[in-house]
């Protein structure tokens, strides 16, 4: 599917993925650390 097609709420959710994501991963750093 064309990038250009895509319909906004689907980067939206990519985003909102992408966001949840980094979360998780300073979550597990900061569990790792202390």
């Amino acid at each position: 599917m064309p990038l250009h097609n895509q319909p906004k709420e689907t980067r939206m959710d990519q985003q909102r993925i992408s966001t949840r994501r980094r979360h998780l991963m300073l979550g597990a750093a900061a569990a790792g650390a202390a």
